[in-house]
């Protein structure tokens, strides 16, 4: 299973590389996982996770929807392939728009739904997600329809919301303004 664990990191790898196109300035990164994009890539910045991988994690909270962090204090949020993962998904992104400056982005990634479930089957033995903390699948999907996240975006009042396909189509990246 090899060839998994090196599809699982090339996938990663592939999203980090295109959400980090689109940082800009101070960087909070919601559901960081193993805070990859901050340890690696943007110094300025805040992993925030409900859950400490690695204890990796630069701000664990019980619940994503109140941070506790002062108000307009980021230039970009990141949200990357886990929006799913959030129960009360509104919340949080209602809270993310509190955080974000004037002028600031929410970059969201999620790949399409249907492969979804398959890969996350095959890849489970190589996902930080389902190793270390385990998915509970009565509060989390395995991917949620870009047409939702941009009316959810919409209703708690992010606009100018541009969605693009990347990684052959399989994800999609979804860019939203305060």
């Amino acid at each position: 299973m090899i060839i998994v664990q090196k599809i699982v990191e090339f996938l990663k790898r592939k999203r980090l590389e295109e959400v980090n196109k689109n940082i800009k300035g101070r960087l909070l990164d919601i559901a960081c996982g193993d805070n990859t994009l901050v340890k690696k890539y943007h110094k300025d910045g805040i992993g925030l996770d409900v859950f400490n991988y690695f204890n990796n994690v630069d701000l664990v909270v019980k619940n994503s929807g109140e941070i506790p962090l002062e108000n307009e204090s980021f230039d970009t949020i990141t949200i990357i392939a886990a929006l799913n993962h959030i129960p009360k998904y509104k919340e949080t992104l209602t809270e993310s728009l509190r955080l974000l400056n004037n002028g600031g982005k929410i970059i969201i990634t999620m790949p399409i739904g249907w492969p979804q479930k398959i890969w996350h089957k095959i890849a489970h033995d190589y996902d930080d997600d389902q190793v270390y903390r385990g998915i509970n699948e009565d509060e989390e999907r395995y991917s949620m329809p870009i047409k939702e996240i941009k009316e959810a975006l919409k209703e708690v009042g992010y606009k100018n919301i541009k969605t693009k396909p990347f990684l052959f189509g399989l994800n999609n990246i979804i860019i939203a303004e305060k």
